[in-house]
C-alpha cells in the first residue's frame, strides 16, 4: 500500500518564530532552519 505525506507549510508559517524554533538546536535556527509540522488535511 503506497503511503503519501502532504506537507502544508503555509499553515505552520503563521506560527511565531519562537514556535518554529521549538525542539531545534540553536545552531540550526541560526542557519534559518524552521520546524514545520503535519496536521490533518481535508
Amino acid at each position: 500500500m503506497p503511503q503519501v505525506a502532504c506537507v502544508d507549510t503555509a499553515f505552520h508559517r503563521s506560527q511565531p518564530e519562537s514556535g518554529q524554533a521549538v525542539a531545534l538546536p540553536a545552531s540550526f535556527t541560526r542557519l534559518g532552519v524552521r520546524r514545520l509540522g503535519f496536521h490533518g488535511l481535508s
